[in-house]
């Protein structure tokens, strides 16, 4: 039998086993007394698909538990199963086979070295140079060649660093990976501009295909106080974001400063008003003629916490100015499947439910969500059944 064709059999049996599954789970009664709120759904039905997706409004989490046990889909008087979709970000390198030679420098100019493949043919589009060299920043020229002799451009100015501080605290931060288009050359030339530094040291290069997906991410704009700290000698900033619940991961600190690298604390307001810690950092922008970088962004274990406290430790330095401060949280959505002339809702608040668990939750993985309807939620109102 023709393998196609046997594919599209499987493909066709495998939909109809998903369909008729989705479709007896979704017969599940639901008696909406025990929440307090709901928000209709609004699908459009014009895509004529069967499943929707509707991200969930920064005002749902105010109202849920922590793991969102007490969300419901809803139809009529059925309960409709969904999965729930947390955006992760998928970032994956397939290293090839390569080897590097010729690995020569002008003293003061450039280093270079060619990369061998072994063959043409196989897609790539990023290098990563080992190197044990600290406190560096190096423009870099990659070119690429099937033979040799005749090369061709494919980037002609990527840049990479590291920062590293030995103390105490010690810190790095470096990027030695370089993007660049999709290409199937078999030698890649790398020359690395050293204008008047020191030659780093290669000990190697690792050459493959990047590919990434990156994570939906929400930004929020929380109000913020400073006041200064004299016994820390440190800034305080005073983030609210005026709801409880709002799970959020990551902050950036916009400051116009140069030349500082500070040590900074992150904590967060616990039930009791106390202040407990998420995690210790580095932020630090520096423009010196060696070195020209920044890190202004520090990520943190996921909180819901309304109230967040990010101590700058400034030591004898005079305090940063701080114009305004950021926080990022990952989307999240939920998958169901949906009737054209149904009405959906989304029921919230109930202290005594339990997560739910559905089979859409391991058969979602079979579904293209670029061929979904999205749904949007209207403002959350009060269960009249509650």
């Amino acid at each position: 039998m023709n393998v196609n064709i046997l594919w599209l059999k499987k493909a066709i049996c495998l939909c109809g086993i998903l369909l008729f599954a989705l479709h007896a789970s979704a017969a599940i009664s639901f008696s909406s007394a025990g929440w307090e709120q709901r928000s209709k759904i609004s699908i459009d039905t014009t895509s004529n698909e069967q499943f929707a997706t509707l991200e969930l409004p920064s005002d749902f989490f105010t109202h849920l538990k922590p793991d969102l046990g007490d969300l419901r889909v809803v139809s009529g008087a059925q309960e409709i199963p969904y999965a729930l979709i947390t955006e992760q970000t998928q970032d994956t390198f397939h290293v090839l086979p390569a080897r590097i030679f010729d690995l020569s420098s002008i003293a003061g100019k450039t280093t270079s070295f060619i990369i061998d493949l072994g063959t043409s043919g196989d897609f790539h589009n990023a290098i990563t140079i080992d190197t044990p060299s600290e406190n560096f920043r190096r423009i870099i020229t990659i070119e690429g060649s099937r033979d040799r002799v005749q090369w061709w451009m494919l980037q002609s100015r990527a840049q990479i660093f590291d920062y590293t501080v030995r103390d105490i605290n010690p810190v790095s931060i470096e990027d030695t990976r370089i993007a660049y288009p999709d290409a199937t050359t078999r030698y890649l030339r790398v020359t690395i501009h050293d204008n008047g530094e020191a030659p780093l040291k290669i000990q190697g290069a690792r050459v493959g295909r990047q590919i990434s997906a990156l994570t939906r991410e929400i930004v929020y704009g929380p109000s913020f106080s400073q006041q200064e700290n004299q016994k820390d000698k440190a800034t305080e900033l005073i983030l609210d974001l005026g709801v409880t619940g709002i799970p959020h991961h990551k902050v950036r600190i916009h400051t116009p400063a140069k030349n500082f690298h500070r040590a900074v604390g992150i904590y967060e307001q616990n039930n009791t008003g106390q202040w407990q810690l998420l995690t210790n950092g580095y932020i630090f922008a520096i423009d010196t003629d060696k070195f020209q970088g920044e890190n202004l962004i520090l990520q943190y274990p996921e909180s819901r916490s309304r109230m967040l406290k990010i101590s700058i430790f400034n030591r004898d330095d005079h305090a940063i100015a701080i114009e305004n401060v950021g926080l990022f949280g990952v989307a999240r959505s939920v998958l169901f499947p949906y009737e054209p002339d149904g009405i959906y809702y989304a029921y919230l608040g109930n202290p005594d439910a339990k997560r739910a668990q559905y089979d859409i939750t391991f058969l979602s993985q079979y579904i293209d969500r670029k061929k979904v309807a999205g749904a949007v939620a209207s403002p959350i109102d009060k269960n009249p059944d509650f």
